[in-house]
């Protein structure tokens, strides 16, 4: 069977797109809500730190706990008895991908827990500022590149890892490397960045033990070769600073 000239054209044309996305790890589809890449549920965290001799808070005040990575502002009302916060951290040896983004910090449940006999507050009455630090170094792959700090966004989990939520009020201090969003403390939570634009937000949902589809716009081949010059434009840019850095 033969082909018109133009066909061979095309298809070459596509053909060699997609090879070039392969390489460069480009997503062809423009996902808009949900992203799955495999099971995100994690193992939960098995020590938590200490139980202080007195409460972080005490009960309906206000107060600024600081606890290992973790920083929670709470308002008067939060909490309607005397608590401490706990943080306990699981392993991240198996980053989470949702979508473009990757888990670049541990995943850490963090919770509200009674003074009086340390169990769990599931349901606080009000939203926290709850502020994540990480370290420059976490965004560090392939030796030499790092994955952008503005794009950070602080996820969370209250169903051990069953969904997971981008926060949309994540605000990133870069000059402090901390991630903060306002949202309740009661469940588990990661940062996550990609090479995307920081407005790009993405949810995850496993149903019945069965991974969603990705919502797509679908595939426009414009659209496609902008996102591959970009892709490829800030790949060049993070290897040629690497290499002019050593003269």
């Amino acid at each position: 069977m033969k082909y018109s000239s133009s066909f061979l054209a095309t298809f070459s044309i596509f053909f060699t797109t997609f090879v070039i996305a392969i390489l460069f790890n480009v997503n062809v589809f423009y996902h808009v809500s949900k992203g799955i890449l495999g099971a995100k549920t994690y193992t939960a965290p098995t020590t938590f730190t200490g139980k202080p001799s007195s409460p972080d808070i005490i009960h309906d005040q206000g107060a600024i706990v600081k606890r290992d990575n973790f920083s929670i502002t709470t308002a008067p009302g939060t909490v309607p008895f005397d608590s401490y916060v706990s943080v306990g951290c699981s392993s991240s040896s198996n980053p989470i991908s949702i979508a473009n983004y990757w888990q670049v910090t541990p995943i850490c449940e963090v919770f509200f827990r009674s003074q009086h006999n340390d169990a769990k507050y599931l349901s606080p009455l009000k939203s926290s500022i709850v502020s994540r630090k990480y370290t420059v170094e976490s965004l560090r792959y392939f030796g030499v590149f790092f994955l952008p700090e503005t794009s950070l966004k602080l996820v969370k989990s209250t169903d051990g890892g069953q969904t997971w939520t981008m926060l949309r009020n994540s605000v990133v201090d870069i000059e402090n490397d901390t991630v903060s969003a306002i949202t309740e403390a009661n469940g588990a939570f990661m940062l996550m960045t990609g090479f995307v634009e920081p407005t790009t937000y993405y949810s995850y949902s496993e149903v019945k033990g069965v991974s969603t589809p990705y919502q797509s716009e679908g595939f426009t081949f414009t659209g496609f070769m902008k996102k591959l010059n970009s892709t490829i434009s800030k790949i060049t840019t993070s290897l040629l600073n690497t290499i002019f850095s050593f003269y």
